[in-house]
């Protein structure tokens, strides 16, 4: 499909999802220039830098110009990686925030087509507003930043090309993977102790390296990680399980890749995010909405029930192969909405 073509790929680093992209692009037939986003280690170029850094800090009271030397530091190191490419095809750039706008200059001047995903809301990162004219097609995965101009729709995906074995067991079970964030702590212990009520094992891990928060995941008796496990091992336990366990971010309702996963690899799911119930593979035989008040005959009704059949079309739409001939513009794709 995009057999000799060029792409330069930019991602947030977050738990080498990179790769994974990485890889299903290059199955698709692309050639990668995967630019390392990750923050190089910081040192001083010389002396004098780490004096005007003390003066600055200690008796002007700047404390950003530590911080400027590192941003300008990563600028440098991506530019760099940019230097030898004089024409590429595609540019893909997820979280293009994280970029330097020099960068991104440099990106376009050496692209035909450069394209943006956000996969948080445009509001949590409100510098990303003032880099979206910069690009070809700018997409948001949350249908409340469908009122900027320039902004087109689009859903997060899952991959198609994985074969992850499914290796369940007879054992109904039910997983969570996540960073720890304190409003999750309650709905996952009460998720967790209604489906012990019902006889489903959980397995809910969380990732931090703060002592007080270490505390707390252990206090409520989940699984704490010291590091964060790789996107694609974290499929590895999705396999393994018959239900995923999803706790949107509260400030957008765009949805999480736990949904999509869910629906590409068979799962059944329980999520807080009511938006899911608008789309058109939802049903309620394999997404269980979790609001306040519903009671736990519901709960085992659902973990009963037989999944129902999604029609492959519309798995097929949220695809990552769908999904990036959408994002470029490479028919023939099926348009992904958002839900107004």
């Amino acid at each position: 499909m995009f057999k000799d073509k060029t792409i330069i790929l930019a991602v947030h680093e977050y738990a080498d999802f990179s790769t994974t992209i990485r890889k299903s692009l290059e199955q698709l037939g692309f050639t990668v220039i995967e630019l390392d986003t990750h923050q190089p280690l910081f040192k001083y170029k010389n002396l004098t830098q780490r004096f005007h850094n003390f003066f600055r800090k200690t008796f002007l009271k700047d404390r950003n110009y530590k911080h400027q030397l590192k941003q300008k530091a990563i600028e440098e190191q991506l530019l760099q990686q940019l230097e030898s490419h004089t024409h590429v095809d595609y540019a893909l750039l997820i979280r293009a925030d994280i970029l330097p706008e020099s960068v991104i200059d440099t990106i376009r001047k050496k692209t035909d087509l450069v394209a943006a995903y956000q996969w948080d809301g445009l509001d949590r990162f409100p510098i990303i507003y003032d880099y979206i004219p910069r690009f070809d097609r700018f997409f948001v995965f949350d249908s409340k930043d469908l009122s900027v101009e320039k902004v087109r729709p689009a859903t997060n995906f899952y991959f198609d090309y994985l074969k992850v074995e499914d290796n369940r067991t007879e054992e109904v079970h039910a997983s969570f993977v996540g960073s720890y964030f304190e409003y999750r702590n309650q709905i996952l212990k009460d998720i967790a102790r209604q489906l012990l009520n019902i006889g489903v094992k959980t397995d809910i891990s969380i990732f931090s390296q703060r002592n007080h928060e270490i505390e707390i995941i252990q206090s409520l008796g989940f699984a704490h990680l010291d590091t964060t496990i790789s996107y694609e091992d974290n499929l590895t336990r999705t396999m393994s399980s018959d239900i995923l366990i999803d706790v949107h971010v509260n400030d957008h309702k765009g949805l999480s890749f736990r949904i999509l996963e869910a629906l590409g690899y068979d799962k059944k799911i329980i999520t807080t995010n009511t938006d899911v119930m608008r789309y058109d593979f939802y049903q309620p035989e394999n997404i269980f909405v979790w609001t306040t008040g519903h009671s736990t005959a519901e709960l085992k009704a659902f973990i009963d029930a037989p999944p129902k059949k999604i029609e492959q079309y519309i798995k097929h739409k949220y695809s990552f192969t769908n999904w990036i001939t959408y994002i470029l513009n490479k028919p023939p794709y099926t348009t992904i909405q958002l839900p107004k």
